[in-house]
């Protein structure tokens, strides 16, 4: 059913009551990610009581780093300075309308991004996680994955919201011309 929507949809977990307290908006610098908080920010202007907004941006160190002479530490601190200053340019772009959004930089060791987003929601008792979702098509879902449909699959105890464009769906041709 995630693979085959062509709008956002909401899905709300086992026993919530969806009480908006804080919520959870993994970015990766993108449109999409950008509409999913500023859907984030909408919701939290419409709901009575105060809502904390986190955007988890998670990182992979690249596998050539030690080339660079720098440890491992010393090198997710240049990944964490460059994502602070990818932020800082990025939420210029999003409407906030002053909302406070917290940025939350996350290092993937175990090359699963969703883990980590699960891990982060749990630690903060996030009530929701708002992921922008591209919309493919399952042909080049097959090929690449998708973050917001194993996001949608992964049990999870937090409601999710998975935001797109109406309509919007691109396909194993536009999976090849992105390469």
């Amino acid at each position: 059913m995630a693979r085959r929507a062509d709008c956002s949809f909401l899905m709300i977990s086992k026993g919530s009551q969806l009480e908006i307290e804080r919520i959870l908006v993994p970015i990766d610098f993108s449109g999409h990610s950008r509409m999913a908080l500023e859907r984030a920010v909408l919701l939290a202007n419409l709901v009575p009581n105060p809502v904390e907004i986190y955007a988890q941006n998670v990182f992979q160190i690249p596998s050539g780093y030690h080339y660079t002479g720098k440890t491992e530490e010393e090198f997710v601190e240049v990944m964490i300075a460059n994502a602070k200053k990818d932020f800082e340019a990025f939420i210029k772009t999003v409407d906030t309308n002053g909302k406070e959004i917290k940025a939350i930089y996350s290092l993937n060791d175990n090359d699963d991004f969703v883990s980590d987003i699960k891990d982060e929601a749990k630690k903060l008792k996030a009530n929701l996680i708002i992921i922008g979702a591209k919309g493919q098509t399952t042909a080049s879902t097959l090929l690449i994955g998708s973050k917001a449909e194993r996001m949608v699959m992964m049990d999870t105890e937090s409601s999710m919201l998975v935001v797109r464009n109406k309509g919007e769906k691109s396909g194993f041709r536009d999976f090849l011309h992105d390469l």
